[in-house]
């Protein structure tokens, strides 16, 4: 098979859904079949024996566990030669594919491209029958779609057991990293002694026009709205508190712009900004700081699935082992927050110790995801209604 073209697309990847943007017509069939709890589509050919054939394959694998899977996974993939990979990550390549393909001789193929463009061929090519990927490494968001159409198959491996608890998720695909959402100070503009201690804090008038906020984190909005309401928050003080928060700031598209803009003074704060992109920016010499304490800190899984009807069944398995274990470390070095804490040797959390964290739940958000990224729209814009 001939590789698959990567696309490098500018920008880290986010969410498929984004204030604003019109989504396609293909990912908006999707989401409404989600909703209605729909089965995928079929076509002319026969997928079911075809993915019968490949469900055997992963059960075989799932019953074992340790070197002997290992080893068993090996001498499969190796017969099958080459695994497709679809992702939405632009280091997967550096990171990962590099990595396996030098130790264990299989070739990786490729294709890369923004969250949205990369969920659309995912359907387009389930729903002509001709998948052409063995696996999808991407958000939360694609692979929560991609399972609810029945497209992606379980990872089933007792590498699950290893994860961390934030990891712990109740679905087929399965976490290898987070992207943490925190609150990032310059620290030019914000000296220790005016930092910002919790979310009321950000409410104050002297912060008006000082904040940034990414225009597309309807997925913070939704989970930090839930946690309050959890802990007892009623609806009118959480809508004062986003209100005055959202009133003082200024939107920015991309976590990258915003990171860059926060570094080179254009703001003191931002309040949805990328921690890893933060740490990075630090460890360069860029003046910025994760260091506020503002709770909890929302975390975007990122993970990976088999393809239903993967032509490479254990190349695929394989290689989401390898994320999982070898590529912890890799992640660990560029800042991600981990899945597998236990495969990164000497490993030192990017967050502070006993930091509270909060997870996006994928289900609600899959089905909900419309109505909140227009609630969140309307939060930054000054309309209303700010909740769903």
């Amino acid at each position: 098979m001939r590789p698959l073209r990567s696309f490098r697309s500018g920008g880290l990847p986010s969410r498929a859904v984004r204030p604003g943007i019109a989504l396609s017509t293909t990912v908006l069939m999707a989401l409404m079949t989600v909703t209605a709890c729909g089965g995928p589509p079929t076509g002319s050919s026969d997928p079911a024996s075809a993915a019968d054939s490949k469900a055997a394959a992963y059960e075989r694998f799932a019953r074992m566990s340790g070197p002997a899977r290992t080893a068993a996974l090996v001498k499969a993939a190796k017969a099958e030669g080459e695994v497709n990979v679809y992702t939405s990550n632009e280091k997967l390549q550096a990171l990962v594919a590099g990595p396996f393909s030098r130790k264990y001789g299989i070739k990786v193929n490729i294709f890369r491209a923004q969250s949205e463009d990369l969920l659309q061929r995912v359907l387009q090519e389930d729903s002509a029958n001709k998948p052409k990927n063995d696996l999808v490494d991407a958000t939360n968001f694609e692979l929560g779609v991609l399972s609810d159409k029945k497209i992606l198959a379980r990872y089933d491996s007792d590498l699950r057991k290893r994860l961390s608890a934030q990891a712990q998720i109740p679905a087929g695909w399965v976490t290898t990293r987070f992207n943490a959402l925190t609150v990032v100070r310059n620290t030019e503009k914000v000296p220790a002694a005016d930092v910002p201690r919790s979310l009321q804090d950000l409410t104050d008038p002297k912060w008006k026009g000082r904040l940034s906020m990414e225009l597309s984190d309807s997925n913070w909005y939704m989970t930090l709205w839930d946690h309050l309401t959890a802990a007892g928050r009623s609806e009118a003080e959480i809508t004062r508190l986003f209100k005055g928060i959202a009133a003082n700031a200024k939107t920015v598209q991309g976590h990258v712009k915003l990171n860059d803009l926060l570094a080179a003074g254009e703001g003191a704060i931002g309040v949805t900004a990328y921690n890893r992109l933060a740490l990075t920016a630090k460890a360069k010499g860029a003046p910025l700081a994760a260091d506020t304490g503002i709770e909890p800190i929302v975390l975007v899984p990122s993970g990976a699935a088999p393809m239903t009807r993967a032509a490479h069944p254990a190349a695929a398995l394989l290689f989401i082992d390898f994320l999982l274990t070898d590529a912890q470390a890799a992640y660990a070095e560029d800042m991600d927050v981990v899945s597998n804490p236990s495969a990164v040797p000497g490993h030192r959390p990017v967050l502070p110790a006993g930091v509270e964290t909060v997870t996006v739940d994928t289900v609600k958000y899959v089905r909900e995801s419309s109505a909140w990224s227009k609630a969140y729209e309307n939060l930054l814009r000054g309309h209303e209604p700010v909740r769903p």
